[in-house]
């Protein structure tokens, strides 16, 4: 009589052999851990306003039968689209402007700031009319600065107003010599705008490098064209530019000391 079991070598080789149902079963492509997926350009974006763009001016070079009235609300479309791409590039270029720039322009500010209060300080107390004088020329070029440094063009590589000029003793320039120095071009147009007003200044700051002037939105915009928000991680802001000096300084700073 035949024995039914199975020998340990049969049972060993079947165990071997692959499963084909498992196998089967298996994806044949997994996804990379972390892989990002495309996105798509979401709507109000600005690759989504050039699509847009050029798909109105295809349209506009293809077809010579346009309806009158289709024409006007899509010439309409084009010019608004337009605007919005140009004042989009126009914010972003003047946010990393604004970064590039901030630290430089605050210390100015500080140090323009400090010599206006200690001119008028001066002059408060100057008896002598002379003196007086001489004072109030320095303190106009002093106030020439101090707006220097807030609305000079954002959207042009800021010129040092005082820059470090080491003596031959080490020490750093004086009030007199910062007020001596010679004043980059643009300070003739910031004196002028002073002149005339706070508008002025916006317009001298908010222009393009061409010297044309940037006409902006109102502060509030269409949602599909929102820019974002800053959040409190944001390093710079336009708040900063304004800010004033800290408590901890003093009037009488070495830097502006004669």
């Amino acid at each position: 009589m035949a024995s039914s079991k199975r020998s340990f070598s049969d049972m060993s080789k079947s165990d071997n052999q692959p499963n084909d149902s498992k196998a089967s079963s298996r994806p044949t492509k997994r996804k990379r851990f972390g892989a990002k997926p495309k996105s798509k350009s979401k709507d109000g974006s600005i690759n989504a306003l050039k699509k847009r763009v050029r798909t109105i001016e295809r349209l506009f070079n293809k077809n010579d039968d346009i309806p009158g009235h289709i024409r006007v609300e899509l010439e309409r479309e084009l010019s608004a689209h337009k605007a919005s791409i140009a004042e989009i590039t126009y914010r972003k270029k003047r946010s990393e402007m604004i970064k590039k720039y901030h630290m430089v322009r605050f210390f100015e500010r500080q140090k323009a700031e400090r010599l206006v209060k200690q001119l008028k300080k001066r002059l408060s107390s100057e008896a002598t009319t002379e003196k007086a004088d001489e004072i109030k020329a320095k303190l106009e070029i002093a106030e020439v600065d101090l707006a220097y440094t807030r609305y000079y063009p954002f959207l042009e590589p800021y010129i040092s107003l005082y820059p470090k000029k080491v003596a031959k003793d080490g020490s750093t320039a004086t009030a007199k010599a910062a007020l001596d120095a010679e004043r980059p071009p643009i300070w003739k147009e910031v004196q002028e705008a002073l002149g005339q007003g706070t508008r002025a200044l916006e317009k001298l700051r908010d222009r393009n490098p061409d010297g044309e002037p940037i006409v902006l939105k109102a502060d509030k915009e269409p949602q599909a064209f929102a820019i974002r928000k800053k959040s409190p991680k944001d390093k710079v802001t336009e708040d900063d530019m304004d800010a004033g000096p800290s408590d901890q300084e003093s009037d009488s700073d070495g830097f502006f000391e004669e």
